[in-house]
């Protein structure tokens, strides 16, 4: 089985020890899920976003150091969040690791990746340029798309942060005659949704999960990532078993 493994929101601090919620700390937990996922021999290691929980150097020195050791380079893909800071990011990590608005070929699929930050924690993505990546594609049966931000409305408080032109994109992306798979992050749950042609499925985070209702609520569900298979396009969820 051809496999993409999704990593996302990993959220890591300058400081190690650090946490925010249930005690869980994200480096620790970003290491123990990499150790795990690194068992799953996938064709690539896709990051969609906040990996960095404070902004910092420090925090993608981390990030790099634990990814590089147990992940062969060349599959490592980076897309930034709004969590992240392009300039870090592009000081620390390796420039062809970075795939923001690019069209990759892995195992003869065209994997479509987009750069949504715009202002804060809200996103907007250019028309234009997921047109012009569209048309970089080869397949005209299929597209899959990896991006940070929820296309579609998560029916919770992290709709507040959301992509601001969403209607305008998924309005785009419905008018192709092809079978369209877009897999996000930033909302910290696992779900699945279909809209007209195009398949949405997040991806749960790496440290803390998020309740999908109208007030801010952290659940006890376990870090983990998302196993695509990329023959079938179909996908699991792999949670950790951690303890404070």
């Amino acid at each position: 089985m051809n496999k993409i493994v999704q990593l996302s929101d990993c959220h890591v601090f300058s400081d190690k020890e650090k946490c925010a919620y249930l005690g869980v700390k994200p480096y620790y937990t970003f290491a123990q899920c990499l150790k795990i996922a690194a068992q799953e021999d996938a064709l690539a290691y896709v990051f969609t976003g906040d990996i960095s929980g404070d902004y910092s150097i420090e925090s993608y020195q981390h990030f790099w150091r634990v990814a590089s050791q147990l992940l062969p380079v060349e599959k490592i893909k980076i897309l930034p969040g709004n969590h992240d800071d392009k300039k870090a990011m592009e000081k620390v990590l390796p420039k062809n690791a970075l795939v923001a608005n690019s069209v990759v070929e892995i195992a003869d699929t065209d994997f479509l990746f987009l750069d949504a930050q715009y202002d804060g924690a809200k996103a907007r993505v250019s028309i234009n340029d997921v047109k012009a990546l569209l048309a970089l594609c080869r397949n005209d049966k299929k597209s899959i798309l990896f991006m940070h931000h929820h296309p579609v409305q998560s029916n919770s408080w992290m709709d507040k942060h959301e992509l601001v032109n969403r209607d305008e994109f998924m309005s785009l992306l419905s008018t192709y005659e092809r079978e369209i798979h877009v897999f996000h992050g930033h909302i910290h749950h696992a779900g699945q949704s279909k809209v007209h042609n195009i398949s949405i499925v997040s991806c749960p985070s790496t440290c803390w999960q998020w309740l999908m209702q109208k007030d801010f609520a952290v659940t006890s569900e376990a870090p983990g990532y998302r196993v695509i298979n990329v023959d079938r396009l179909t996908s699991e969820v792999v949670r950790i078993n951690y303890t404070v």
